[in-house]
């Protein structure tokens, strides 16, 4: 089995509802790759009522609000973490799910422009079919991402050491300054 996770509140800015049509385009039959959100938020009702139309019950589930252990836990389950916002400021979640080895399809948004590498995932362009072609590549492609390998770029890129070090040397610089 295969499954896209995607963690997020429920709302229009996150794209979820042509991340269900894209999803429901490409895996649809196939009855071995599932798509399982966790979040809540005003278009919830909408999402189960598209899920339910395109007769995706059985392959998408939507989960609602989930504790942070419950997260980190779906994250070590899941095989790809999908962020195709049409807007993020950071995007904290694409951060988390590195760190957890889990690769990333993610539009070109916040973090991800810098998190995400080929080792680690794919950027698309936040229209259908670039959706659509990034979840059958990375689908296709599976043996491609190795989460240990990911796991370790991510703690060499975005972990405390290389954080504390980031800091340091701004700390100087300004220093220095004077």
């Amino acid at each position: 089995d295969y499954t896209f996770l995607v963690v997020a509140r429920l709302s229009k800015i996150k794209n979820l509802e042509m991340v269900i049509n894209c999803f429901s385009k490409v895996f649809k039959g196939n009855d071995s790759v599932y798509l399982s959100i966790i979040g809540t938020g005003p278009q919830e009702r909408r999402l189960k009522a598209i899920t339910k139309k395109e007769k995706m019950e059985g392959q998408i589930q939507l989960h609602g609000i989930k504790s942070n252990a419950y997260v980190k836990q779906a994250m070590y389950q899941s095989n790809c973490l999908l962020l195709l916002s049409n807007y993020e400021t950071f995007g904290v979640v694409v951060l988390e799910a590195l760190l957890c080895g889990l690769p990333v399809i993610s539009t070109r948004v916040g973090f991800s422009l810098e998190a995400i590498s080929p080792l680690n995932g794919l950027l698309v362009e936040n229209t259908k079919n670039d959706i659509s072609n990034g979840l059958n590549k990375m689908y296709q492609n599976k043996g491609k991402y190795k989460r240990k390998e990911i796991q370790d770029d991510s703690i060499k890129r975005f972990g405390n050491e290389t954080f504390v070090k980031s800091i340091n040397k701004i700390y100087s610089n300004l220093v220095n300054e004077k």
